[in-house]
C-alpha cells in the first residue's frame, strides 16, 4: 500500500519516483510494498530516539523512586509542636519564642522547677555498728585534705557548707585548697578561727560542697577503752590514712575537754575526725601531740558543735574567759606526800618519756632528710643541733637541684620539723616549771639526740 507523499526507487533505472506515480519512465512498475529511502532513514532515527528517550525517562523515574524511598524510610521524628500564645483581641496565635540561649528544637520546659543538687548523705546514718571496713567506706568521702601556702592538714564536713579543721592548719590564711577522697579538688574560705581553741570553720566555694557529712557525737557517749578510728592525710601527703585505737582517757585542760587515744595521729592528720564504731565524730585530731608514741589527743566534738552553732561567738560557754594553751604540755606530776626528791624523780621520768617518743619521730625524719638531701643535693644552712635538719623551720636548707618534687619535699620536711620544734619548745618550758635542772634536761636531750641551740 502506497504511502501518500512518499517516494520509491525504480529497480530498472535507479530513478527516484514520486509515490503517487505508478510506473517509472523506463516502464518498471512501482512495487506493491514500498518505502522511500529518506522515509526509511527518518523512521529508523525516530524509533531510536523514541527508544532512547523512553529509557532515559524510565531510568530517571527509577532513580527518583529510589531516593524517595530512602528519604521516607529515614525520615526524622516530627519536632514537638511549637508552643503558641493567643494574640489578644484577634483570635490568632503566635509562636512563643524559646528562652535565650536555647534551641527551638529543645523539649518544652516543664512546669516544675529544675531539681537542685541532692542533699548530702549522712555517713552511716543508720547508726549501726557495722564492720570496720563498712564504717570507713561510709565516712571517708566526708574527709578532705586541706592545703594552704605553708601548711597541710585534714578536715571533714559536718554540713554541706561547713568544713571543720584545726585552727593551726589554716592560721594566717583566708582560704585553702581542699582535695576530696576521690581526688576531686576544690577550695574553701576560712570563716571562723576563734582564739583559745584549736578549731576553725571553712565555707566551701560553689562546686566544692560536701556530698557526704559526718554526725557529731558527744563526750557523754565516750568511755575509756572504747574503740575509735582516726582518718586524715598522714604527713600531709598520704590521704585517706586510717588508724585504729582506743580512748585511753579523757583529759581536762581548763575548760577544754581532750580525748587521749593510742590511735596513730601523725602530722597531716590535724583537723581530721576521730570516730566511734558507728561513724560519729567524737573528737578532732590535733597535730600538737602527734609525735608522742601511742599518745594522741583530740578536741571533744562538743566544742565543734558549739562553734558550728555560734561561729562568730566568743566561745564563752567553752572557756569562760580562760584561754588555755593548745600546745603540748607535760602532765603535771601527781600530788603526793612524798619528799621533794620523789616529785623530782617523777618529773624526770615524765620528761624522759616524752623525749623518747619525740626521738623516735625524729629518727623517722632523719630518714626523710637523708633521701631529700641525696635527691635534691641539699645542705643544711642552720647547724647547731644534734641533727642536721634542726633549724630548717628558721632557715631552709640550700637546695641545688631545680626540680618540682624538691619543693614539695622541702615543704613536707619543714612541716614535720616544725611539729617537733613546737613539741620540744613546750616540753622545755614545762621541764623548767617542773623543777628539772637545766643540766639534767640538757643531758636527757643529748641522750635522744634532741639538743639544739635554740631551745
Amino acid at each position: 500500500m502506497a504511502k501518500a507523499g512518499g517516494v520509491w526507487t525504480c529497480r530498472g533505472c535507479g530513478r527516484v519516483v514520486p509515490g503517487p506515480v505508478a510506473s517509472c519512465r523506463c516502464g518498471v512498475s512501482r512495487p506493491a510494498v514500498w518505502a522511500a529511502d529518506g522515509a526509511d532513514i527518518g523512521d529508523a532515527r525516530s524509533r531510536l530516539i523514541s527508544i532512547a528517550a523512553t529509557a532515559v525517562v524510565l531510568g530517571a523515574a527509577g532513580v527518583g523512586v529510589y531516593f524517595w524511598y530512602q528519604t521516607w524510610s529515614h525520615r526524622p521524628a516530627a519536632p514537638p509542636p511549637v508552643a503558641r500564645a493567643a494574640v489578644p483581641g484577634k483570635g490568632l496565635t503566635r509562636p512563643i519564642a524559646p528562652p535565650k540561649g536555647t534551641s527551638e528544637m529543645a523539649a518544652p520546659a516543664s512546669d516544675e522547677a529544675a531539681p537542685g543538687p541532692p542533699p548530702p548523705v549522712v555517713a552511716n546514718a543508720d547508726g549501726k555498728a557495722d564492720s570496720l571496713e563498712d564504717v570507713v567506706a561510709a565516712v571517708t568521702p566526708a574527709v578532705v585534705a586541706i592545703e594552704t601556702d605553708s601548711t597541710r592538714g585534714s578536715g571533714f564536713f559536718v554540713r554541706a557548707d561547713v568544713l571543720v579543721t584545726n585552727a593551726h592548719v589554716v592560721r594566717g590564711s583566708s582560704s585553702a585548697k581542699i582535695t576530696f577522697a576521690d581526688g576531686k579538688r576544690g577550695a574553701a574560705t576560712v570563716v571562723s578561727a576563734p582564739g583559745g581553741i584549736d578549731l576553725a570553720l571553712l565555707r566551701p566555694n560553689p562546686g566544692s560542697e560536701g556530698r557526704t557529712v559526718l554526725e557529731l557525737s558527744s563526750i557523754a557517749h565516750v568511755r575509756p577503752g572504747q574503740e575509735v578510728i582516726a582518718i586524715g592525710s598522714a604527713l600531709g601527703v598520704l590521704q585517706n590514712t586510717v588508724t585504729r585505737g582506743i580512748v585511753s582517757a579523757m583529759r581536762q585542760d581548763g575548760n577544754l575537754m581532750l580525748l587521749q587515744t593510742d590511735a596513730a595521729i601523725n602530722p597531716g592528720n590535724s583537723g581530721g575526725p576521730l570516730l566511734d564504731r558507728k561513724g560519729r565524730v567524737v573528737g578532732v585530731n590535733t597535730m600538737k601531740v602527734g609525735s608522742a608514741a601511742s599518745i594522741g589527743f583530740a578536741l571533744a566534738a562538743d566544742h565543734v558543735r558549739t562553734l558550728v552553732d555560734s561561729p562568730t561567738g566568743s566561745l564563752a560557754g567553752l572557756q569562760d574567759g580562760h584561754t588555755p594553751s593548745t600546745e603540748f604540755s607535760i602532765p603535771a606530776p601527781p600530788a603526793s606526800s612524798r619528799a621533794a626528791d620523789d616529785r623530782h624523780r617523777v618529773a624526770l621520768a615524765v620528761y624522759e618519756k616524752q623525749l623518747k617518743a619525740i626521738g623516735d619521730r625524729a629518727d623517722q625524719i632523719d630518714g626523710y632528710w637523708a633521701r631529700f638531701k641525696k635527691a635534691c643535693n641539699a645542705a643544711a644552712t642552720a647547724p647547731g643541733g644534734d641533727r642536721e635538719w634542726f633549724g630548717v623551720w628558721a632557715r631552709q636548707p640550700d637546695v641545688r637541684v631545680n626540680m618540682a618534687d624538691c619543693s614539695v619535699w622541702l615543704t613536707d620536711l619543714v612541716q614535720l620539723a616544725t611539729a617537733v620544734k613546737t613539741v620540744m619548745s613546750a616540753g622545755v618550758e614545762e621541764a623548767r616549771r617542773a623543777g628539772i635542772y637545766p643540766g639534767e634536761a640538757r643531758d636527757l636531750r643529748h641522750k635522744y639526740r634532741l639538743e639544739w641551740d635554740g631551745w
